[in-house]
């Protein structure tokens, strides 16, 4: 039959109007249990509110092996090099989905431009990463110790001193490193660093951090660097997220 565009407005119309009442309950009371025998559609609907809704989504399916430590935080074991296993603290599907609706909250209330220089600087260190893995730089701390960076991920930067018969392999987190270089922290001593995040005592990886974000400042100098990432004018928008 010929393609009828209105009548396929006409059902987009239905279709969307089917879902308001699901949508107005979710808003409302952020939480929604929908029942009925398997095969009956519950997923396809659960897709369609959340779609309808323009809103960030992750999907989950329960079985029995799943349980706390998947869903919300637990302890993983890492490998620190030379037969050292330690449990370190990872954040489970449900808990990281939050952070991002979090981080979308706090995005939101930003400007264009600190947006777009944020993501610069994300691109930088991404780079400064690549390149001292890839050729295997050789950075010094403070004390003279001796350390090279091993990998990166959304959080952390990998650190590898061998001098250190303790604890060898250490992470630096990936965000302290980016609020130093976005607002432009002045460091002249390790300690600025506790001083200036409000910490108590020092911390090990303040030290790595350091001589990061030192050698970064003088990498990039002279060398402008703009955001990939096309940032709207109006900047990032808040939007609604459904697990």
């Amino acid at each position: 039959q010929p393609y009828n565009i209105e009548e396929q407005l006409q059902s987009k119309d239905m279709e969307t109007s089917k879902y308001k009442e699901y949508i107005d309950l979710l808003k409302e009371a952020h939480n929604l249990v929908l029942t009925g025998a398997p095969g009956t559609g519950k997923t396809y609907m659960a897709r369609k509110i959340a779609e309808e809704m323009g809103a960030e989504t992750e999907f989950v399916q329960f079985h029995p092996s799943y349980d706390y430590t998947d869903f919300v935080e637990g302890l993983r074991p890492v490998d620190k090099g030379s037969d050292q296993v330690v449990f370190e603290r990872k954040d489970g599907v449900f808990k990281e989905f939050c952070s991002r609706a979090v981080q979308n909250i706090i995005d939101s209330k930003k400007s264009p431009e600190t947006i777009s220089e944020e993501i610069s600087w994300s691109e930088r260190l991404e780079d400064f990463v690549n390149d001292a893995r890839d050729y295997e730089t050789r950075y010094k701390t403070v004390n003279g110790s001796e350390f090279t960076v091993e990998d990166m991920n959304e959080k952390t930067i990998l650190i590898l001193n061998e001098q250190n018969d303790k604890t060898p392999k250490l992470a630096v987190n990936v965000q302290d490193i980016l609020t130093l270089l976005i607002n432009k922290v002045p460091l002249k001593y390790v300690r600025d660093i506790r001083r200036y995040f409000n910490r108590r005592y020092n911390s090990q990886p303040d030290s790595y951090a350091f001589v990061i974000v030192d050698k970064m400042r003088e990498k990039y100098k002279k060398e402008p660097h703009h955001a990939a990432n096309h940032i709207p004018s109006e900047g990032i928008k808040e939007k609604p997220f459904v697990f």
